[in-house]
């Protein structure tokens, strides 16, 4: 899939550049991030959360295809799968930031005359049980503690023995992606990596 390093598909804007590499996490192989959470990445991710811009779910969807395909090779992952919002915040919101972007892959890859890289994104397989506090502004140990048990596996079966793929739109200290990791690895999964938008620092 053909895209400059770093540029926006819809606007051509530069990004902010590579993200910071990663902290090492307990239950996470390998984990990616697009881009810093910085300029106009932020600003992109912020008004397609917050602000509803829901065209910009298109875009974000090229980004975190053209990641997928440079850090993971074919057949390499089973099953993808977003990070769940809790039902009531899925109400208010409208949307899973996480899950929408990944809704496109198929059109984007028709759209590129490739073939569609996996099917759709598992988006039953992991819940959100429990409706945590909003994370920002939390130091790391709090986040840890408010997302602890926050997740269940709903259908054991797809993850056991399963390579997957977590998809989250930002990497900040890494606490609810190590807890969905943890819940998932405690069900079987083989292996548990991470795909994110951006990384913050």
């Amino acid at each position: 899939m053909a895209m400059a390093p770093h540029l926006c598909p819809a606007c051509a804007d530069d990004f902010a550049g590579p993200a910071p590499p990663p902290p090492s996490l307990p239950g996470i192989g390998r984990a990616v991030a697009f881009g810093e959470h910085a300029g106009a990445l932020r600003a992109a991710i912020h008004r397609f959360k917050y602000a509803g811009r829901l065209q910009l779910a298109r875009p974000l969807g090229m980004l975190l295809l053209a990641d997928f395909l440079n850090h993971w090779k074919p057949g390499e992952i089973d099953r993808i799968i977003p990070v769940p919002l809790h039902p009531s915040r899925l109400r208010w919101r409208g949307f899973n930031q996480a899950a929408l972007p990944l809704r496109h892959w198929r059109r984007i890859a028709r759209s590129a005359a490739m073939t569609a890289p996996h099917g759709p994104a598992d988006e039953g397989l992991l819940i959100r049980r429990r409706n945590t506090a909003a994370q920002m502004g939390m130091r790391r140990k709090e986040r840890r503690i408010n997302i602890r048990d926050a997740f269940a596996v709903a259908r054991p079966d797809r993850a056991r023995g399963a390579r997957l793929l977590l998809v989250d739109d930002v990497f900040t200290t890494g606490a609810t992606l190590s807890e969905c990791a943890r819940t998932l690895l405690e069900s079987g999964a083989e292996r548990v990596d991470v795909l994110t938008l951006s990384r913050a620092r």
